[in-house]
């Protein structure tokens, strides 16, 4: 199971596609994730997009051929085709983050340049170091079997 927040979607005019609450016709949905920093090559921000589609997909009974990713500081859109295996990685990386879910364990955290404007930056702690990351977490846990 996937949720999450869009960045922007943009809805265009259409012969087919995804009918909107309140508007009739239908629409070609065009979901765009934004990103800080140059534009580069990511394959999480392909995937992360790819999510998004996939999302609007079930909840709108359309199809969605392809978003972009927009490089704020470069003030670039890049298109993404989602082709059948971004699809599979996507639902792949779905599924493994499912189970760590499941098994309320992460992976450890690695530090990048990306970690500064990271929406995610305080739930991970990159700066800590592992042994310090493990032992934060099981404080945590404690505090909410306390409660």
């Amino acid at each position: 199971m996937l949720s999450g927040k869009c960045d922007c979607i943009e809805a265009r005019r259409s012969q087919t596609g995804a009918v909107l609450p309140e508007d009739d016709g239908f629409y070609q949905l065009y979901p765009i994730e934004y990103k800080h920093g140059r534009v580069r090559q990511e394959k999480e921000y392909e995937i992360q997009l790819c999510a998004q589609a996939i999302c609007l997909e079930e909840m709108y009974h359309t199809t969605i051929p392809e978003g972009a990713l927009f490089y704020i500081d470069a003030h670039q859109r890049v298109p993404v085709v989602l082709t059948q295996d971004l699809r599979k990685l996507t639902i792949q990386t779905a599924k493994r983050l499912w189970e760590c879910f499941q098994e309320q364990s992460l992976p450890a955290a690695e530090k990048s340049p990306k970690c500064r404007k990271c929406s995610l930056l305080d739930e991970c702690m990159p700066m800590l170091n592992h042994s310090a990351h493990t032992y934060c977490r099981g404080l945590l846990l404690e505090l909410q079997e306390g409660e």
